[in-house]
């Protein structure tokens, strides 16, 4: 489930920062922002940019859905 919610390449301008429901907030490194991608494309004002992270991230938690309910099937 995890890998679903991962992007390889990283975050715009800190590829190590692969996780993408929560990262350093880009200004302060001390503080945390949940949903990066979308937030620092908010932040930025680039709306094009907003609706193709959005579109990215609700895919991949989908994906992560689906591992879950595949995750529980295998359960029992």
């Amino acid at each position: 489930m995890e890998r679903a919610l991962t992007r390889e390449e990283g975050l715009v301008g800190r590829p190590w920062f692969k996780i993408l429901m929560f990262a350093a907030d880009y200004d302060n490194g001390y503080a945390t922002i949940a949903l990066p991608t979308v937030q620092e494309a908010l932040k930025v004002g680039d709306s094009d940019r907003v609706i193709r992270e959005a579109r990215d991230l609700t895919a991949r938690v989908t994906e992560a859905e689906l591992e879950i309910i595949a995750a529980i099937g295998a359960m029992g």
